[in-house]
């Protein structure tokens, strides 16, 4: 009996573990390349738009991605859910131009 129950807490630990870790490399190489792409678009204010295009991008092939992989259950529901959330206002911005 006891030895079930350290084996169903071991098996949420590691679900837990693959979620924050999906959570940290999705935001950490978000924050990274955006910070790239920021830098660049500095460096070549001419390029501005390309970069731009980057950003979505960026979120489609390495955020969402990130999260399918790494998330379980209703944990990949709401990172999915706020990866896209962040992707149309980031979209909704750069139409408008105001946030």
């Amino acid at each position: 009996m006891e030895m079930n129950i350290i084996k169903q807490i071991d098996k949420i630990e590691g679900h837990t573990s693959d979620i924050i870790f999906g959570i940290l490399a999705g935001s950490g190489l978000l924050f990274i390349v955006s910070a790239i792409i920021k830098l660049a678009t500095i460096i070549f204010p001419a390029l501005e738009a390309y970069f731009s295009l980057m950003y979505i991008a960026l979120f489609l092939f390495l955020l969402i991605p990130t999260s399918i992989y790494y998330a379980r259950g209703w944990f990949r529901v709401t990172y999915l859910a706020s990866a896209l959330i962040l992707l149309l206002t980031y979209v909704y911005t750069m139409i408008t131009g105001t946030i």
